[in-house]
């Protein structure tokens, strides 16, 4: 059971650093 949080913990991961570079861009733009 460990396996499905762990999975579930490498997609929150990855959509938590896709979010983050998506904000800096617009940071960036609203500059």
């Amino acid at each position: 059971k460990r396996e499905g949080t762990a999975r579930a913990c490498d997609e929150a991961w990855e959509a938590y650093h896709q979010a983050r570079e998506a904000c800096e861009k617009e940071m960036r733009l609203q500059r």
